[in-house]
Order: structure tokens, then sequence, then C-alpha cells
């Protein structure tokens, strides 16, 4: 999956870029980064977003490479 659809998602998910950013402990130029495809969220920031996000984007989304699709990562 791409991922600036998944970023805009759980930012749409959030409400705003800072929302979802002031709840993974983040900046807000970090999300806008990961939301213009420049960078990737780190892996601890997948599951952030997964928990913020009440799993309506999963770490598995973001890193299909290392977490497979299951209830939970």
């Amino acid at each position: 999956m791409d991922i600036t659809f998944v970023i805009k998602r759980a930012v749409q998910a959030m409400g705003s870029q800072a929302a979802l950013a002031r709840s993974i402990g983040v900046t807000q130029a970090s999300v806008s980064l990961w939301s213009q495809g420049k960078r990737r969220p780190r892996v601890d920031h997948a599951l952030a977003i997964e928990a913020a996000t009440r799993g309506v984007v999963r770490c598995s989304d973001i890193y299909p490479e290392i977490f497979k699709k299951t209830p939970r990562c």
C-alpha cells in the first residue's frame, strides 16, 4: 500500500497532521514528510499510529514486510 495514502488516512482519522503528531510524540513536520512520501515512520511510530487511530491504520499497512496482517501487530 502506498505510504502517502496510509498516512493521509491516519491524518484524516485524527483530524489533522498536528493532532496525529501530538498523539504519537513527533513533530507536525515529520508527519508532513511522511504524507509526502519523503520519509517513512519508524517502526515504533507505526505501532503508535495504529494505537492512536484505533486500528484505522495498522502497522502492517506501513510495514507489510515486517508485520503480517493479524488482528494486532
